[in-house]
């Protein structure tokens, strides 16, 4: 695993990102291990377990009454919080007196060496800090769907359930249906931790829950910061890219949008109704059809979405003079990407021009490629070996 420091803009991250996939490439060097082996970039191995890419973008968490609200109910989880440390540290602390005196028993009276910990230890270890966290966990993330990202979420979801258009990695399930995204169809929830509830969300809150009930044990200071102004909205949605143009493209709309959305330049923006189903039907979608139903009884294509963020975009830019570089390439790019896509929906032809900047249709060219007469067990291992 690994991370990007904090950067500026769509173009500073790429040149870390590239760095980073030096680093780790270097790290499959028979020099270190004695053998040589293969890191896969992506989001899905072949027995459908899930993990991948996080973005992280740091944006207000409210304003007005939301962000009092914010922090009225930090405040008001406290007893629950407080809860939650003394429960576990018992716990833990029972814990090991039991397992010391388990041992100390068997040095002592029956002269036996200290053994492993029986297995078992860790599954009741796991599940009492389920239920001792329970109640704050539950709290928490009603809070966070009430309160945290509330109208940066309501603008910015319907955008995020059609991305798959222009940055989806392309992923071939068991039944050999294609699909644009690798990740898109494991999401089951709009707002989670990611993992507590057995939860995949789209928002991933979970480090409001570690600086609660974790970092305070290293660094109580860490605890106030959930109180500031701005904190950090993590989208667990994104594919692991190798084309740097899906990339780019991946990190400068989501970013330019969430400018704009501060500016306040969404007022009439299309609401999803049902953001999960569609999510993954646009992923599972690789003809590009359909409609998407949306609130006030509209219906449009997700390339009809699409078009709409990336006009609102272009007039938030425009009336920005001072608008930097990496913005006017973000629409270019953006741009030439929709109108190819539109191509594509109306001919069926997959666009020459994407093939090398857009993963999911140079993906889907190769798997063409193996032809008809491919087995599934081949098509995967193209699949899997384009990252």
């Amino acid at each position: 695993e690994g991370a990007t420091p904090e950067c500026r803009g769509p173009r500073q991250l790429l040149a870390y990102q590239r760095a980073q996939d030096a680093l780790l490439e270097e790290s499959a060097s028979d020099e270190l291990t004695g053998r040589p082996f293969s890191l896969i970039k992506n989001d899905r191995d072949v027995d459908d377990n899930v993990y991948g890419a996080q973005e992280n973008y740091e944006l207000p968490i409210g304003h007005g009454w939301r962000l009092f609200a914010w922090r009225a109910g930090l405040v008001a989880m406290t007893p629950l919080a407080l809860f939650s440390w003394f429960s576990s540290l018992m716990f833990g602390i029972f814990l090991w007196l039991y397992v010391g005196g388990v041992e100390l028993y068997k040095l002592v009276v029956r002269s036996r060496k200290p053994s492993t910990p029986p297995a078992w230890i860790e599954s009741v270890l796991i599940w009492w800090l389920r239920m001792a966290n329970f109640p704050l966990g539950a709290a928490l993330w009603l809070h966070c769907k009430c309160f945290a990202f509330a109208q940066t979420r309501r603008h910015l979801t319907s955008f995020l359930a059609t991305r798959s258009l222009i940055c989806g990695s392309g992923r071939l399930d068991r039944a050999n249906r294609f699909h644009l995204a690798d990740k898109a169809g494991s999401i089951n929830c709009i707002v989670g931790f990611g993992g507590f509830f057995h939860d995949r969300p789209l928002y991933a809150m979970g480090h409001f829950f570690k600086r609660i009930y974790v970092e305070p044990f290293f660094s109580p200071r860490d605890l106030f910061r959930l109180f500031a102004a701005r904190q950090r909205l993590q989208i667990g949605l994104g594919d692991s890219n190798m084309c740097e143009v899906a990339e780019y493209l991946r990190i400068g709309t989501t970013g330019l949008i969430l400018d704009a959305i501060e500016a306040g330049k969404f007022g009439d923006s299309p609401q999803i109704r049902r953001p999960i189903r569609e999510l993954r039907g646009v992923s599972a979608n690789s003809t590009l059809g359909g409609n998407i139903s949306c609130r006030g009884r509209r219906l449009a294509t997700p390339l009809e979405i699409q078009w709409y963020y990336y006009d609102v975009c272009r007039t938030f830019v425009d009336e920005h003079p001072d608008s930097t570089a990496d913005a006017w390439e973000v629409l270019g790019y953006w741009r030439d990407t929709l109108t190819a896509l539109a191509q594509f929906e109306q001919d069926g032809v997959l666009p020459e021009p994407l093939i090398g900047e857009i993963d999911w249709v140079t993906k889907k060219c190769l798997l063409d490629q193996a032809g008809v007469g491919a087995t599934w067990e081949q098509l995967k291992k193209i699949d899997i070996r384009y990252h």
